[in-house]
């Protein structure tokens, strides 16, 4: 109804020695300025079904405030502007008394209509974890909201993502209270993560009773909704359950069936046959340890952030308490009882820019506390709740001390908090800046290789976050990379999970910056970029568009890589005006020793008015790769137009290394070797000369390319003295025989990659690569 109080609105805490009257202390620091008239906004609520309350106001980050009188004759669900006075009378249990002093009606209860909390909610196309909620209706500014996830988790934002750990089923609740002060909850139970089978299809159950129904279903837009074959059985006992794409199974009893499993086959239109499995649990834990909840791989934050669980333990945090202990619930600070029967601990609201209303919430066996702002004198002893205002721009440490006479029990609690204009916070803290991963103030590819590192983590959720490139506080993580980067700023989206999603907002704010300088070592790693082919020839016949493909390689078979777990790279290609503008693309090889796709992350950027190509490899599986071979097959398309306007006979298109930083899987970096710098693919112009076999290079030919076990020269018009074998590293291998014009060579003993020829003729030395495969 209009104007009662809603449920998850918190109430306040006492310990043993806490007051009975709830002193609003404003004496203290005295000097500073209160609240102008009139600058808070609230909603009026009946609370008389609560002990000797009668109205209350509450509002977003305010405190209950309890009314003493109502002379300015408010209704419940009126929506007001107001200040108030101290007023040292007697509490209900709800919040703080106090007297008004100044109250602007914006909205009357009279003109109050019912407020709708249904609302739709998304998954991201990348993430099936991470979800977009939003309500129904496009709300109005003063509606407040809040989410209850399902998962321990909650957010007071009108259209949150959020982002679930593991896959099943929650139960999302929306409670929304509008302008005229009507509440209302909505709740809708979400099937959350990958479906739990292969082939597009996703699998529902449900248990009314001891009746159970399921179903497997395509979740995609292509091939039968149903699979044409499928078998039910019970996971445990493998007995058979149902043939049917839609089981309906009534259970003996309840621990008749714990895991129910399904196999299926799919024929697809084009006659493609996929085989899929599915295991589920059908109950829901009513245990307060819920051993399904715990993973202990999961990198909790080292914060402390008390909750106390329904064990009646109190962890450090509310990640630790779920995914390390599998506690099902918890409520916000400590335990009574937890540091030797008394704990500190404070909570606080920020009502302006420059103030905080801070209550203390100690729990335990206690009769004395005082307050300490920026490590001052302390205040007077058993001063309860209390506005605090600030003028001096900036974080300031709030300490709450608490000690018991008798049994000799102590303990404190600090808070900084900010004071000031919010514009300028990240002039005091260390602030994220989205797509900004490694601390440089720049996004680009380079930060890939950060979130590689701290892939799947799980930290504190980012308040107000926003991809948009603007510095936003943030809690720390308290786990940073080895160069000192906190967590949190790997979070570049700010939901609490460092994943693929976090890669949105290096591409939104990329920025081209710098690539690092160059600093190759004789023994490092070998990096280098090969073009596919060494010639292209360019006469009338050619069509506008030439595509070139080249491929970048790390590694030999003789120095392979070793725990390489991030690569950054930058390509140059200076002669930009042969390219059509933006055409360079750039595809991660699935089958290439850096690992398959869902192991990785990559990213290109193309920076055609700079000459340059950006891209990052890292692995996300938490351990470095080892091999050699091609990572990436990289594509250019030349304008033939261009070259048929020069008058160059040959013409070098060449691709130089640059910016390049490697990593292990501890974020160290790993020393590089450039062995071929610049690699040139030439263009014979053939047009310019009007010729239509012009050259020597054209006078020499490999077949077939790519080779297996053998290989043909071909030459005509040219004498060949003689030819050598060199590898993709420039090393000589071998010199071969030449001893006609057609001259046959096998490749036995050589490794799957690109090889040259290099040819001593009469006219000069002459190179032609080749690429050995199926090796």
């Amino acid at each position: 109804m209009n104007g009662q109080l809603p449920l998850f609105l918190p109430n306040f805490f006492t310990g043993k020695g806490a007051l009975v009257l709830c002193i609003w202390f404003l004496s203290l620091w005295a000097s500073q300025p209160l609240m102008s008239q009139c600058e808070l906004s609230g909603l009026v609520v009946d609370a008389s079904d609560n002990g000797t309350c009668s109205l209350v106001i509450s509002g977003p980050g305010l405190p209950i405030l309890e009314l003493q009188g109502n002379p300015f004759s408010l209704a419940p669900g009126d929506e007001v502007n107001f200040s108030f006075d101290t007023f040292p009378g007697p509490i209900c249990g709800l919040g703080i008394p106090v007297s008004l002093s100044c109250v602007v009606v914006v909205s009357s209860s009279s003109n109050t209509t019912y407020c709708n909390a249904k609302y739709a909610w998304e998954a991201d196309s990348l993430n099936p974890f991470c979800l977009l909620f939003q309500p129904y209706i496009n709300p109005p500014l003063g509606d407040t909201y809040y989410w209850d996830f399902g998962d321990g988790f909650s957010s007071s934002q009108p259209a949150p993502w959020h982002t679930y750990a593991l896959e099943g089923e929650y139960t999302v609740c929306l409670t929304l209270t509008d302008q005229s002060g009507c509440t209302n909850t909505y709740c809708e139970t979400l099937v959350i993560g990958n479906p739990p089978s292969y082939c597009d299809f996703g699998a529902s159950t449900l248990v009314d009773g001891l009746e159970l129904t399921a179903e497997i279903f395509n979740y995609a837009d292509y091939g039968p909704y149903y699979p044409q074959n499928i078998e039910w059985y019970n996971g445990s006992t493998s007995e058979i359950l149902g043939t049917l794409p839609i089981l309906i199974y009534t259970l003996a009893d309840s621990s008749a069936l714990e895991e129910l499993c399904a196999v299926y086959q799919v024929e697809y239109p084009d006659g493609t046959i996929c085989e899929g499995s599915w295991c589920g649990n059908i109950w829901e834990s009513t245990e307060c340890i819920d051993s399904t909840l715990i993973q202990p791989n999961f990198q909790c934050p080292n914060v402390f952030l008390p909750v106390c669980g329904c064990d009646g333990v109190t962890y450090a945090n509310e990640c630790e308490a779920k995914y390390y202990y599998g506690v099902s619930s918890w409520t916000q600070g400590p335990c009574a009882g937890y540091y030797g029967d008394c704990v500190a601990y404070c909570y606080y609201y920020q009502m302006t820019d420059t103030s905080y209303f801070v209550v203390n919430t100690s729990v335990g066996d206690y009769d004395q506390f005082h307050w300490i702002l920026d490590g001052g004198a302390p205040t007077a002893n058993n001063v309860g709740n209390f506005l605090l205002s600030m003028p001096e721009e900036g974080y300031h440490k709030i300490c709450i001390e608490i000690w018991d006479t008798d049994s000799g029990c102590s303990s404190s609690y600090c808070k900084d908090l900010y004071f000031g204009d919010p514009d300028a916070e990240c002039n005091y803290t260390d602030c994220v800046w989205p797509g900004d991963a490694n601390g440089d103030y720049v996004a680009n590819v380079y930060d890939l290789l950060n979130i590689g590192l701290g892939y799947g983590c799980i930290g504190v959720e980012r308040p107000d976050a926003e991809l948009a490139w603007v510095g936003q506080p943030a809690p720390s993580w308290g786990l940073s990379v080895l160069a000192g980067t906190d967590y949190k700023h790997l979070d570049c989206n700010g939901d609490g999970l460092v994943i693929y999603n976090d890669v949105n907002a290096i591409d939104q704010n990329y920025t081209s910056g710098t690539p690092p300088e160059p600093s190759p070592h004789t023994n490092g790693l070998q990096v280098y970029f090969f073009f596919d082919q060494d010639t292209i020839f360019v006469d009338e016949t050619t069509p506008e568009f030439i595509p070139v493909t080249g491929g970048l390689y790390v590694g030999t078979p003789l120095e392979p890589a070793v725990d390489l777990h991030g690569l950054g790279i930058s390509l140059v290609y200076p002669q930009q005006d042969l390219l059509d503008p933006y055409s360079t693309t750039a595809d991660y090889l699935d089958n290439c020793f850096f690992g398959v796709s869902n192991q990785s992350l990559w990213m290109y950027r193309d920076l055609y008015d700079e000459k340059r190509m950006d891209m990052a490899f890292s692995r996300k599986a938490g351990q470095g790769a080892n091999g050699y071979g091609p990572i990436a097959n990289v594509g250019f398309i030349i304008i033939s137009d261009i070259i048929g306007g020069r008058t160059e006979e040959y013409i070098p298109f060449e691709m130089v290394i640059d910016g390049i930083q490697l990593i292990d899987e501890n974020g160290v970096l790993l020393p590089y070797n450039l062995p071929v710098p610049v690699d040139s693919l030439i263009i014979v112009n053939k047009l310019a000369t009007g010729l239509k076999e012009t050259g020597p290079a054209s006078q020499i030919q490999l077949f077939p390319n790519p080779a297996k076990d053998r290989i043909w020269a071909e030459w005509d018009g040219i004498e060949v003295q003689s030819a050598i074998l060199f590898n993709a590293l420039g090393q000589e291998l071998k010199e071969l025989p030449v001893t006609s014009g057609r001259q046959e060579w096998s490749l036995e003993g050589l490794t799957q990659g690109v090889y040259s020829v290099q040819f001593h003729t009469e006219k000069g030395v002459l190179s032609k690569k080749f690429v050995v495969v199926g090796r």
